[in-house]
């Protein structure tokens, strides 16, 4: 009985985190990093304008408004420091909103000359999350003052439950990049098991 008890004490824990994680929260801010190795978009290809339901790892990816950049040939924006090559950069009244067909739990990425009007903001069921301002999430030594250079940038990661995340900016303009979004599904999946394997044990000892 004991073991019932100590695995389903277990079980309730893990889905009381898995809940409470629902709530995003910023858990990293590194400047003039890149962020890691292989993210899973780069915009490298992707094409200017409006563009609706690109395809994207999990999910997908729609912007009006914004407009994908190269580096050097187009002036709005600035590729986020010290990236190169294609970014997102979404311009001032303009909407990127990235969709995904299941929770995630990280969404991170390379945010270029961090201003304060710019405004990510996380849903899960149609249900805003939470919201973030640059000038939330800077720390020293970046301000949320556009600069385009070094200690303008940073790679940000967010963690929390959500399936869409939208990005705007009052005044042009909100430049990404480097975006990693790891699926949610692990630990999803293990608890369901541990409730599978908890309701085993119970029907076993009543056999």
């Amino acid at each position: 009985m004991k073991s019932l008890k100590a695995l389903a004490a277990t079980l309730i824990a893990c889905a009381t985190i898995h809940a409470a994680s629902a709530a995003v929260v910023l858990v990293e801010f590194t400047p003039n990093s890149n962020g890691p190795a292989n993210p899973d978009v780069t915009f490298e290809g992707f094409l200017d304008g409006p563009q609706a339901g690109i395809v994207i790892p999990g999910g997908q990816l729609s912007y009006n408004g914004a407009t994908i950049v190269q580096s050097g040939t187009n002036p709005d924006g600035a590729v986020p420091f010290p990236a190169s090559g294609d970014y997102l950069s979404v311009m001032a009244g303009g909407l990127a909103t990235f969709e995904f067909a299941q929770e995630r739990e990280q969404f991170g990425f390379q945010w270029g000359s961090i201003d304060s009007y710019n405004t990510i903001s996380f849903y899960l069921g149609g249900v805003l999350v939470e919201s973030f301002t640059g000038a939330q999430v800077v720390s020293s030594p970046v301000a949320a003052n556009g600069n385009q250079g070094f200690n303008g940038s940073a790679y940000v990661l967010f963690t929390g439950l959500f399936d869409k995340v939208t990005l705007e900016s009052s005044t042009n303009s909100f430049e990404i990049d480097n975006i990693s979004v790891p699926d949610a599904g692990s630990s999803l999946a293990l608890l369901g098991l541990g409730f599978v394997a908890l309701a085993g044990f119970a029907r076993r000892r009543r056999a």
